[in-house]
């Protein structure tokens, strides 16, 4: 007796679930009525930013570094590139006036490698931050400060 009795309450809970994942999938249909409307748009032609580390104390370009450099170069290649915005950032070890040549070394060495790269040049904006910002409100050092962010703004041609 029990066991009919499960046996229905399972049987109608299966029905009830199968009855809201079918409202559910009809409710989807009418969200979504073209298939452009789920995919997103991938392409590489739009705004984009990517940051490029250092080791500490230095403005050389690593391996890797040069690597995301080309490989993002070769994704964009179809595109207008409509503006390029690399800063240089340091940590606050040593002095202000030291941390804000070595950003700037580091901006000026990722500008050197993407015109290596063949970038199309719309010129680039390069600016140097040195140490402003490598500390935190409480006065600890920021992590990871010894990079450079660009910033590039990209359409489909």
């Amino acid at each position: 007796m029990v066991r009919g009795k499960s046996a229905r309450i399972i049987a109608i809970a299966g029905a009830a679930l199968a009855m809201i994942g079918v409202s559910g999938c009809e409710q989807a249909r009418s969200v979504f009525r073209d298939r452009n409307d789920l995919v997103a748009d991938m392409s590489p032609c739009r705004e984009h930013r990517f940051e490029i580390y250092f080791v500490e104390g230095q403005a050389r370009l690593t391996a890797p570094a040069r690597e995301l450099i080309a490989l993002t170069a070769e994704q964009m290649r179809d595109c207008r590139i409509e503006r390029v915005h690399v800063t240089g950032l340091a940590s606050a070890t040593g002095s202000s006036a030291a941390n804000q040549r070595l950003s700037e070394q580091r901006a000026e060495a990722v500008v050197a490698a993407m015109r290596e790269e063949g970038w199309p040049l719309p010129g680039f904006e390069v600016e140097a931050m040195g140490d402003e910002g490598a500390r935190t409100e409480g006065g600890g050092l920021a992590p990871l400060r010894r990079r450079t962010e660009v910033f590039i703004n990209a359409a489909r041609r």
